[in-house]
């Protein structure tokens, strides 16, 4: 699901204010069956989507999307305390927008 603003779903990809973009669906060539629908894509209005939704979709809290950002940002910064190369100065950048969505600071190391 992609929205500018949290669906309360499982799986949600925040827009970060872009307006325009490409989104890639990767398909393994499985032949669709019953069970194994073909990947589709739907825009749906924001007001719309409970009703689109199937029936007992799973619904996500702020505080459980606070704790899913600030346990991928956790990963995150691990992988740029072993990052020695010249991404890692503009990915602390976006470990900083990430952690104040979160609500808490993440301290990624020495800056450079």
């Amino acid at each position: 699901m992609i929205s500018a603003t949290d669906p309360h779903v499982p799986n949600w990809i925040d827009t970060r204010g872009h307006q325009r973009g490409f989104v890639f669906m990767r398909w393994q060539g499985i032949s669709p069956t019953p069970s194994i629908p073909a990947p589709a894509a739907e825009v749906v209005d924001a007001a719309s989507l409970a009703s689109t939704l199937p029936s007992g979709t799973r619904r996500v809290t702020t505080a459980q999307r606070k704790a899913e950002i600030a346990t991928r940002l956790g990963a995150l910064k691990r992988r740029l305390r072993l990052s020695r190369n010249d991404i890692a100065p503009r990915l602390r950048v976006l470990v900083d927008q990430l952690a104040a969505q979160s609500g808490k600071p993440i301290p990624v190391g020495p800056r450079g």
